[in-house]
This record gives structure tokens, C-alpha cells and sequence, in this order.
């Protein structure tokens, strides 16, 4: 019946037809949507390990510097940097600025340190945003922030 389409003996057929290629490019597009999230969570989790890793550095920085000098009155993370207790962290994975909240200026009458006073280091994560009292002026952690308790002051 269509012998009159049939290809001339001898002669290869080239190249894929129309359904050949919309089938490979529908099967690209299928293993791409599955390994993409694979990929990005695992970029994610990188991330936040290595804002822990250097949040940690950063706290052994002031513990270092709180006993070799029992003050952290104005100490910032260009104040560590400077003195050499650490060495250029200043932004965490999402190239936002590393905190550093310090109660240490909570004092008892008598000018010691409160026994509540701690210091704590902050990444405020992929969104950059921390949770602020507007009543007080605290920042306290959202919630994809990454809080490391650094030092309780004696």
C-alpha cells in the first residue's frame, strides 16, 4: 500500500525522527527535575555548615579574648581581627554581616558583669533578617537564623 514511500534499497535512514527527539528531551527534563532539588539542598546544607563551622571559630576568638583580657566591653568582630584572635570572617555564607549580641554590659551594682550576661554569635541566615523587639531594641533569632551561645560571663 505505500510501497511508493519506501525508502530506495540501499540507502540508510539519517538522523532521529520528530518523536525520537521530544521523547529524549522530555526524559532530560524529567532527571533534571528530580536531581535539582538534590542539588540545591545539599548547596543549602553546605552552607549552613560552614556558617556553623565559622560561628564557632568566631566564639573560641572571644572566649580567647574574654580570658586573656576578662572584658568584652566594645569588642567587635574588626576588634578580633585587628588584635589577631581572628582572622577575616566577616560575613557569613549568604554575604551577610556575622552579629555578635553581648549583654556583658548587663552589670550588678557594684560594676561585675551579671551572672545572666552571655554573649552570643549570629548568622541570620538565607534571609538576612533577624527578629527585632521593637519595644526593647533585642534582636533575638528567626527562624532560619543560626545562634551559637558563645560565653557566660561568671
Amino acid at each position: 500500500m505505500f510501497s511508493h514511500i519506501s525508502k530506495p534499497p540501499g540507502k540508510q535512514r539519517r538522523g532521529f525522527t520528530i518523536i525520537e527527539f521530544v521523547i529524549i528531551i522530555g526524559l532530560m527534563a524529567l532527571a533534571s527535575g528530580i536531581l535539582s532539588p538534590l542539588y540545591f539542598s545539599s548547596t543549602r546544607s553546605a552552607k549552613i555548615s560552614r556558617a556553623t563551622k565559622e560561628l564557632d571559630v568566631i566564639s573560641s576568638a572571644l572566649r580567647s579574648y574574654y580570658i586573656d583580657t576578662c572584658d568584652l566591653t566594645g569588642v567587635t568582630l574588626d576588634n578580633l581581627n585587628e588584635l589577631g584572635y581572628l582572622s577575616a570572617i566577616h560575613n557569613d555564607p549568604w554575604d551577610n554581616p556575622y552579629v555578635l549580641i553581648n549583654s556583658y554590659l548587663d552589670v550588678n551594682t557594684d560594676g561585675r558583669p551579671d551572672a545572666n550576661s552571655k554573649v552570643f554569635t549570629y548568622s541570620f541566615g538565607p534571609d538576612g533578617i533577624g527578629n527585632t523587639n521593637t519595644t526593647t531594641g533585642e534582636v533575638f533569632a528567626g527562624n532560619d537564623d543560626i545562634v551559637v551561645f558563645t560565653l557566660n560571663i561568671p
